[in-house]
């Protein structure tokens, strides 16, 4: 079954990398995938992800405009084990997607002092950092390509 999740991820994830090309500029695919996931209680998914939409995900839009991630996104399950939420960061490597996970914490920290954390009522957190081996899906168009 996390296979299948992952498989599925990967395909979704190749629209951020189209958007983030600039045209006519050859870029390698995102070679790094980082991926947090919480078991949370189902009554809290709402709140986690207008929280993401409100306060991180602004922010990780600079850092792709700025070249410093290449994606980031939640993802929750549908069918699944109990890692009921999920967050996804695309980098390059993995020192440029810890540089851009520290400055993402930075600038949230300095635009929302006051925020709370919105996992803080889930009850178990694991992360995993993963890069692409040999794979069937296709190559991301170029960019002002649709498919």
């Amino acid at each position: 079954m996390r296979r299948s999740g992952l498989i599925v991820l990967a395909l979704c994830l190749a629209a951020p990398y189209s958007a983030a090309a600039q045209e006519g500029e050859e870029q390698e695919p995102p070679r790094g995938l980082f991926i947090s996931s919480w078991i949370c209680p189902q009554s809290v998914v709402g709140d986690i992800a207008q929280a993401y939409d409100s306060i991180t995900r602004p922010i990780e839009e600079e850092l792709v405009a700025e070249g410093k991630m290449v994606g980031a996104g939640l993802y929750f399950h549908n069918w699944a084990d109990e890692w009921n939420v999920n967050y996804y960061r695309l980098g390059q490597d993995r020192t440029s997607l810890f540089e851009a996970i520290e400055e993402v914490g930075r600038r949230t920290q300095e635009r929302h002092p006051d925020a709370s954390n919105p996992f803080e009522s889930c009850s178990a957190h694991k992360d995993g950092i993963y890069f692409w081996g040999p794979r069937t899906a296709p190559a991301p168009p170029p960019a002002g390509q649709q498919n």
